[in-house]
């Protein structure tokens, strides 16, 4: 029991993990097809951009115009928001043209917001004293802004610090602002993804899994938050060594970021290391490389540190995999040019032997053709010997029959023989005591009992009684499966079966003696004390009832014969 538990689990393991693979493998096919795709989404992107900019009003109005300035800012926020992860140095022109429009507008709030913007993209390009220096003093108007933008950069600033004592600081710092956003943070899905960063961080892993799993199935690919939550769960399955949880949630997280033309990523290039790590080295090469052309083309200077440092080394496990792959094509092109040389070789040999075995044919033709003569002769004479067999064999099959026939007829002679001539002496014996019975009612002179007894016929039936009886024991003896054999010739509704006390019915003994030989119905009706018409009935009825109609009597004769 032990073992077949062991087995069950084993196996269900096996199915688990083959289910996640063919998911991961699902996922990175779609993965490819997108990449190549990439420009479809880029031109959406530049379309949406485009819509954007086109309600700019033309460059001559005046900032100072409170409500047109307004809008033109709501506008430079949206390119912004647009940019901020597509192109970096665009992001960084909308954010300094909100900062020169607020302070024309003399907004303070306006003014942080955009000097937040700008710290954002310090940030995203790697400038991270630039962008310490602009989040120097706290933004109480955006707080939660300012909180988000703290965590990110000393989050940044912990991963890129080599001292433990400093790493363990910014994290702290981190930490702090974490907890001051979670505070600020309104948006349930948003405060969600903080708390399981917390609980993360904390090492909680599974609490945080379960906390943020809950909102992970209203999201979808085409959701630019999936992108950000697809990142967080993996992250948590990396640091619970779930590598292949790790990298199903990583490639869900890459094809929203392209879906989403997010240029700024890093699940792409964590995912190209993680193949790496399994030895998809051509897969990895090829999304590395795509990343890094995304972390160009946004000017993330610090994405672009990142990857090119991966770059070389799998780069370079490509090419020494493309260089083996060419040294196997090269022994394939050797070992099928062997193969060609050992092949003309045989084609010369096989030339040779068709020769030879045509010459052979030739000669086996003309055998051939007196064998098949005298395959004829054969066949004609073995035909009229399997005549002549099959003749004897229905000659000797008749004579079985026969044989069987006269066997039965014997046993029945005989039985009915012994059981009649000792019945003939019983009724011999009741007649004559009969008789006695009456001479002494005669010498009494008691006329009017003798007259009634001679009139009674309760003697002739309860001597026809016991005659049947004898007759349906002797009959059952030597045909004990009558009755089953009888009613096999009907459907179930039209089987005769013997009351209790009864061996067989009247319809069963009027086709015991057909089976007996009597055939006659005037004799049957005499034997059974009815009428011809009588009998005539019984045997048309059963006849029509039977599924073998036509030869109803013929089955019945058959019974008993084996």
């Amino acid at each position: 029991m032990v073992k077949i538990c062991i087995l069950a689990i084993f196996f269900g393991f096996s199915f688990s993990l083959f289910g996640q693979t063919v998911e991961v493998d699902s996922l990175l096919n779609e993965l490819d097809a997108l990449i190549l795709d990439d420009h479809i989404y880029m031109e959406k992107k530049f379309k949406r951009i485009d819509s954007i900019k086109a309600h700019i009003d033309p460059p001559n109005i005046r900032l100072t115009d409170n409500k047109k300035g307004r809008k033109l800012y709501h506008i430079y926020a949206n390119l912004f928001d647009e940019y901020k992860s597509f192109q970096t140095d665009s992001a960084l022109v909308y954010a300094q043209k909100k900062l020169e429009l607020a302070e024309a507008l003399g907004d303070d709030p306006l003014k942080s917001d955009a000097s937040m913007n700008v710290a954002e993209i310090m940030i995203i390009t790697g400038m991270y004293k630039e962008a310490s220096d602009l989040l120097a003093l706290p933004y109480i108007e955006h707080a939660g802004y300012y909180y988000h933008l703290q965590h990110t950069l000393n989050e940044a600033m912990a991963d890129f610090t080599i001292l433990k004592p400093d790493k363990e600081k910014y994290l702290k710092k981190a930490d702090f602002f974490r907890d001051s956003l979670l505070l600020m943070t309104t948006d349930s899905n948003t405060y969600t993804m903080i708390l399981a960063d917390k609980l993360s961080y904390k090492g909680n892993y599974r609490e945080a899994l379960e906390l943020i799993m809950d909102i992970f199935p209203t999201h979808t690919t085409n959701d630019r938050f999936m992108g950000y939550l697809a990142y967080a769960i993996a992250d948590i399955y990396e640091r619970m060594g779930n590598r292949e949880k790790e990298k199903y949630f990583l490639a869900l997280s890459a094809i929203s970021d392209i879906k989403s033309s997010v240029k700024e990523n890093m699940s792409l290039r964590m995912l190209s290391i993680l193949l790496y790590k399994e030895k998809e080295i051509k897969r990895s090469y090829n999304y590395l490389r795509f990343s890094l052309e995304d972390a160009t083309f946004c000017n993330a200077r610090q994405r672009t540190l990142q990857i090119s440092e991966a770059l070389p080394i799998i780069e370079k496990a490509n090419q020494d995999k493309m260089r083996k792959q060419q040294e196997e094509i090269k022994m394939g092109l050797f070992a099928i040019s062997i193969l060609s040389l050992l092949l003309l070789i045989l084609l010369v040999y096989i030339r040779i032997q068709m020769n030879a075995l045509a010459r052979t044919k030739k000669e086996l033709s003309s055998t051939n053709l007196q064998l098949n003569n005298l395959n004829l002769e054969l066949k004609r004479l073995n035909e009229n010997l399997n005549h002549s067999n099959a003749q004897l064999q229905d000659a000797n099959i008749r004579l079985s029959q026969t044989n069987k026939h006269l066997k039965e007829s014997d046993l029945v002679k005989e039985s009915y023989l012994g059981k009649f001539i000792n019945l003939c002496s019983v009724y011999i014996d009741k007649l004559d005591a009969y008789r006695k019975g009456l001479n002494r009612i005669a010498m009494t002179g008691k006329i009017e009992e003798l007259y009634k007894t001679l009139k009674s016929s309760l003697l002739v039936e309860e001597e026809l009684k016991e005659f049947y009886a004898v007759f349906d024991d002797t009959f059952l003896r030597i045909f004990p499966t009558f009755i089953d054999d009888f009613n096999q010739l009907f459907e179930e509704k039209d089987r005769q079966e013997p009351k209790p006390g009864e061996l067989l019915t009247t319809e069963l003994r009027i086709f015991a003696l057909i089976r007996l030989g009597i055939n006659d119905s005037s004799i049957i009706a005499n034997f059974l004390r009815y009428s011809i018409t009588t009998i005539y009935t019984y045997r048309s009825k059963l006849r029509n009832k039977s599924v073998y109609r036509d030869e109803f009597e013929e089955k019945i004769m058959k019974i008993g014969i084996k």
